[in-house]
């Protein structure tokens, strides 16, 4: 009788448990069923935006073009007079300077 008492608490506690389970698995389901949903937004907005930019850049691309890229070339100052040599300097330092 003891024994059956035992089984019984022991079959309970597992029902518990398992009630338990099952009510964190559904939870778990209906999030997982959100995160899908915002996942299946996210994709038809970004094939959307896919689509209109697309669109923009083949619209772009047929226009004429009406402006010329413009390059713009850093210009340097020469020097008014270049200093004077001093005996005994070598050349490769001058050469160097002015690179």
């Amino acid at each position: 009788m003891e024994q059956a008492h035992e089984n019984e608490a022991s079959l309970k506690q597992e029902i518990v448990d398992l009630q338990s389970s099952s009510s964190d698995q559904k939870e778990l389901v209906e999030q997982l069923k959100k995160e899908l949903d915002e996942a299946k937004q996210a994709a038809v907005y970004l094939a959307q935006t896919n689509s209109k930019l697309t669109e923009e850049i083949g619209t772009l691309k047929h226009e004429p073009k009406t402006s010329k890229a413009i390059t713009y070339r850093r210009q340097y100052r020469q020097p008014e007079h270049l200093p004077k040599k001093q005996p005994g300097a070598s050349d490769s330092f001058e050469i160097w300077l002015f690179d």
